[in-house]
């Protein structure tokens, strides 16, 4: 099980759409139209859903969702994945495809860090010279992620659908400041002034195995001084006894470049899946009948 799909962490995705408890945990309720509503799963991504949560929030009063889609976690072994979809299949509809591959580094393996080019090694080195990095507790003082992320969201031309917003970030801080052993937050900090220049922002798999990205996010100006290979460095380092999983390709502009850099650190990688479970047969007839499919999940809907 993942922070991210717990009801505390789950509650602070109200940018997303609705946070909404069942009797089994929590889901996210998003409209469709002025009459329907669609069941969402946690945001980056969480664990494959029982079958008892996807009846209860099939049986969701005042709402009756009409389907239900989530992105699942990277780590799930390829064998299990498939025996518990093949359970939630008996019973109804579902679409589970391969969604993107997503790198990490895993303790069992040879590190990243063993092949470093020799270029990345001299940015390293000049990092070092300018920035320190240490784990931290989230704090308020760690607010000015929403800042990064809102700069970064209008580069990258992000959906906001697609990405948190401020009271988000202050949500993790409020929610998870006194629950350090749910989060790793490791901050990239100026050797001359000690003030913030990036942070890698981690959730745990509950019982300490292992670690999920949610943001990586630096200062504008970072870059130049190669900020962003000692961050990313230095995080497999604090956290590298178990495994780290750290994302994919991002949307937007330049994904495949950040793709490429994110292989230089990892030692291991797994595909993310997204999951779509027909709930409501009947209505879900109706609305493809009216507006078509689509390639996306559910395929009932446009792009957003």
């Amino acid at each position: 099980m993942l922070v991210f799909d717990t009801p505390q962490y789950m509650n602070t995705l109200d940018w997303f759409g609705q946070p909404t408890d069942t009797s089994c945990g929590p889901v996210v309720l998003r409209r469709v139209g002025r009459t329907y509503w669609d069941a969402w799963g946690s945001w980056p991504y969480q664990s494959l859903p029982t079958l008892e949560r996807l009846q209860a929030i099939r049986d969701l009063p005042k709402f009756s969702p009409l389907a239900f889609t989530a992105v699942i976690r990277p780590d799930v072994e390829a064998v299990r994945a498939d025996d518990k979809v093949s359970s939630i299949r008996k019973r109804y509809n579902v679409e589970f495809r391969v969604l993107k591959t997503h790198l990490g580094h895993c303790p069992g393996h040879p590190p990243g860090r063993g092949h470093y080019s020799r270029r990345t090694r001299r940015r390293l080195e000049h990092a070092t010279r300018v920035f320190f990095v240490q784990r931290e507790t989230l704090l308020p003082e760690h607010l000015i992620m929403s800042h990064w992320q809102s700069r970064l969201k209008k580069l990258r031309s992000i959906n906001a659908f697609s990405s948190p917003d401020e009271q988000h970030f202050a949500r993790l801080i409020t929610s998870f400041g006194s629950h350090p052993e749910d989060t790793a937050c490791i901050a990239l900090r100026r050797r001359d002034t000690g003030t913030l220049a990036g942070i890698f922002l981690f959730f745990s798999a509950l019982g300490s195995q292992g670690w999920h990205a949610h943001s990586f996010l630096l200062e504008e100006g970072v870059l130049k001084d190669f900020g962003a290979y000692v961050l990313f460095d230095q995080a497999i380092a604090l956290l590298g006894d178990t495994e780290v999983w750290f994302g994919g390709a991002p949307s937007g502009a330049n994904g495949k470049g950040v793709f490429t850099f994110k292989q230089k650190f990892a030692n291991c990688s797994g595909q993310a899946h997204i999951l779509s479970v027909d709930l409501n047969d009947i209505r879900l007839k109706e609305v493809r009948s009216s507006c078509g499919t689509s390639r996306w999940l559910p395929d009932y809907r446009n792009q957003r």
